[in-house]
């Protein structure tokens, strides 16, 4: 499962520019068990779409249950604000300082 874009509830198939998520692989680590989904041909066109929105969907509604994910959304959602004020203030102050 993609944990990390699931904790920052972020966009699962975004690749670099010029990379491709091209398969979801799910492996059990206690039983060894692993499921493939393909996401692209080899043509790079999209399949399965629907199996895998199914299964998007209901990750993320699990993951926003967790209330530990959720608390870190909103602290990542505070820190990414101030980042993003003091980003602001610190250009105003070089534009001052010129």
């Amino acid at each position: 499962m993609p944990t990390g874009e699931l904790i920052t509830d972020a966009p699962p198939l975004s690749a670099p520019s010029g990379y491709y998520v091209h398969v979801l692989q799910i492996v059990d680590f206690d039983s060894k068990d692993q499921y493939s989904l393909p996401l692209l041909n080899q043509d790079k066109n999209p399949i399965n779409q629907e199996e895998f929105g199914r299964f998007w969907g209901l990750a993320r509604k699990l993951a926003s249950e967790d209330n530990t994910i959720v608390e870190f959304r909103q602290l990542l959602g505070q820190v990414i604000a101030e980042s993003s004020r003091l980003e602001g203030t610190f250009d105003s102050d070089i534009k001052r300082l010129r």
